[in-house]
């Protein structure tokens, strides 16, 4: 067969890459195609654009997994069942580097059992490897002028290797989205996360502190110092936020910027010299056009935008009709905004994607109390009447950044993002100073109150950042504390103990510590899937309680209204939003772990919810904890538990001394454990609290 000769014209020309870092290029060059993802459109042969349509939307608005997507992504599928035969495709891995050219022999097909089963049938003329720089080359589907397709035909060959020098890439506008083979967010996949970090926790701990956060969104984690509560909850939070750019490519972020309420009155966007730096192309062609087109993250429609060049070397987008509309309606002042330019089409086209704050921001935050904390200044900021500036803390900023990111996420009708703030060492101050504010808040719902000044919330002031009032604590954002206890702290009052759930980390076994795979079997340890990314539904309702009784009251009425009944005796009983918060708790690990899990969980919601509200003297407390010792011992009979002094504890469990005392073990054994400790620590000091 004699050479083709690819310099002839063709109906077309297409830049196509076969997977992430050509991973497909030996499938496809062995079997004569090239391939695209996006497997959840089916088939797309005989569908008319309005057909495709629908089932695009319908895509978006149905699959979590395409949450992040766009519409002027996705189309490129459609574009690529419309290549016809004839066409020349040149299949490339990166910006630098061409693998192979060929010509469209077969039309559109779809190939139901492959992972990329959009295709074309391509005979492969020409597999040299050539060495090129296109760093426009972001999306998988490009479409090339033949100029730049006879260029590549002229380029010289490559070794195969891409030059270290040339690693200023720039990250594509066509995101994939997340693949089949995505491993989901599962409790192994945490737990190895720890591993690798070189930290093991028992599965039993590591499962109660995220059946907390998912319950209550407010766990403490008490014990003596360096037993891993920080590194825990520091560990959980990366784990939980990976940057979303990071996840869908390997290349650089696109770059990013600013709007000012300047920007958003004047629906205008300014090209800032370090983004026309980037793109020397799109500057030139800027020379010969005044017009771009543009495309926004959830508009498919192009439409021409003009440029403003009245500021000398810094062109201007200015937005009109619905565009305007959209960056009105989409942004705030100072909040972010991502774009990619394609400085080869005609004419140029820029792509519009409002910039996540997970990925610019810290999605997790270590605070370190400082033992000067009296008021909410050291973890809220304060407002300076004299600068007229608001003096932001990291914890603020990071409450700001995950409530841009709740307001994104519904705009693009996904999951928030988590955010993760730890306070290390939270008792250094007295919490009930500076937390005060911040945990009635969390409670009720209502705003943090952060200033007065109108112009401040408005963007009115030159040069100060933009503040809101009044802050709502969203939903997405999750609060560690962690405690040490020693003459130089305080203790927590009932009010804040009531409202979250306590943990310790005073367990130190340093037999298992050489083994660090040797770990106590435990019903809780979580089988199915969390949300991803992790979330929080909202704070306990009667609903949950009613659930709980209805599903479960069998297993789990009898014991908690013992242990309300004793409790109520010294007036002493928890109230309707600890049950439900018990009842959320236990049906959360019901439905993540399994039935068997139930007098698990119901174990460690009396201790981390109902126990740490005990303190106080020999007297007010010595008779209270022998009954509630029995109770946790047998529910259904406390008078026929052997007393107290006649059991001992064995790590975080309590046993008989003697086996022949009683052959059944404690129904509650981890809350028996605890007040069996606090007991004995009563009677040897007179006093007692749950926190040692």
């Amino acid at each position: 067969m004699p050479p083709v000769d690819l310099s002839a014209p063709a109906p077309s020309y297409w830049k196509i890459a076969p997977g992430e870092k050509a991973v497909n290029w030996p499938d496809c060059l062995k079997g004569g195609y090239i391939s695209i993802g996006y497997y959840e459109l089916g088939d797309l042969a005989g569908l008319t654009k309005a057909q495709f349509e629908a089932r695009r939307d319908d895509l978006l608005q149905n699959d979590p997994g395409y949450a992040d997507f766009s519409k002027f992504g996705i189309n490129m599928v459609w574009r690529f069942a419309q290549i016809p035969v004839g066409a020349r495709v040149v299949a490339n891995r990166g910006h630098y580097e061409v693998l192979g050219i060929g010509t469209v022999i077969r039309p559109y097909y779809y190939e139901e059992s492959a992972e990329f089963p959009h295709r074309l049938g391509v005979r492969w003329d020409d597999t040299t490897r050539r060495s090129v720089a296109f760093t426009h080359w972001n999306a998988t589907l490009i479409g090339l002028s033949r100029d730049d397709f006879l260029k590549i035909l002229a380029a010289p060959p490559s070794d195969g290797q891409q030059s270290a020098s040339l690693s200023m890439a720039v990250l594509g506008t066509v995101m994939r989205p997340r693949s089949r083979s995505a491993p989901p967010l599962t409790f192994e996949r945490i737990t190895q996360a720890l591993a690798r970090g070189g930290y093991h926790f028992p599965d039993e701990l590591v499962a109660s502190y995220l059946l907390a956060l998912q319950t209550k969104r407010f766990v403490i984690l008490s014990g003596i110092s360096g037993t891993g509560k920080t590194q825990l909850a520091l560990q959980v939070g990366r784990v939980m936020t990976p940057s979303r750019l990071a996840a869908l490519s390997e290349d650089d972020p696109p770059p990013k910027l600013a709007l000012t309420r300047d920007d958003l009155d004047r629906a205008r966007i300014p090209l800032h010299p370090d983004i026309l730096a980037r793109f020397p192309r799109f500057v030139a062609a800027l020379e010969r056009n005044a017009e771009v087109m543009l495309s926004t993250h959830d508009d498919t429609r192009e439409q021409s935008t003009l440029v403003d060049r009245r500021v000398p070397h810094r062109p201007v987008l200015v937005l009109q009709d619905a565009a305007a509309e959209w960056l009105t309606s989409t942004f705030r002042p100072g909040q972010l905004l991502a774009l990619d330019i394609d400085e080869d089409a005609t004419p140029p086209s820029v792509f519009l994607l409002p910039a996540s704050p997970t990925d610019a921001a810290r999605t997790v935050e270590v605070v370190t109390v400082r033992p000067d904390w009296t008021d909410h200044r050291g973890l809220l900021g304060f407002y300076n009447p004299l600068t007229q500036r608001y003096q932001a803390t990291p914890f603020l900023r990071l409450l700001l950044a995950a409530r841009d990111e709740l307001d994104l996420a519904g705009k693009q009708n996904r999951l928030p993002r988590p955010f993760f703030a730890i306070l290390d060492e939270m008792n250094l101050a007295r919490v009930e100073h500076y937390f005060a504010d911040f945990l009635s808040c969390l409670e009720s719902g209502e705003p943090l109150h952060l200033h007065d000044d109108p112009r401040l919330a408005s963007g009115d002031i030159d040069g100060a950042e933009l503040l809101p009032t009044h802050l709502e604590i969203p939903r997405n954002v999750f609060i560690t504390g962690t405690v040490n206890v020693d003459e130089t702290t305080y203790m927590f009052s009932p009010k804040v103990l009531d409202r979250a759930f306590v943990f310790e980390f005073n367990a130190v076994d340093l037999g298992a510590y050489a083994r660090p795979s040797s770990q106590t079997t435990t019903p809780l340890r979580l089988t199915r899937a969390f949300p991803d990314p992790f979330t929080f539904s909202g704070n306990p309702t009667p609903d949950d309680w009613t659930k709980l009784v209805r599903l479960h009251g069998n297993i789990t009425l009898r014991p908690l209204q013992a242990v309300h009944d004793a409790l109520r005796r010294d007036n002493r009983h928890f109230g309707f939003r600890v049950a439900n918060e018990i009842a959320r708790f236990v049906l959360l690990a019901a439905e993540q772990a399994n039935d068997a899990a139930l007098q698990t969980a119901l174990d460690i919601a009396v201790l981390s919810k109902v126990l740490p509200k005990l303190h106080g003297t020999q007297q007010e407390l010595g008779e209270l904890m022998t009954r509630l010792f029995a109770i946790c011992v047998n529910p259904e009979d406390p008078k026929s538990a052997p007393p107290i002094d006649q059991w001992e504890p064995l790590h975080d469990r309590i046993i008989p001394r003697q086996a022949n005392l009683n052959p059944l073990l404690a129904k509650l054994p981890r809350s028996a454990a605890k007040l069996w400790r606090m007991h004995r620590r009563l009677n040897q000091q007179g006093f007692v609290s749950f926190i040692e």
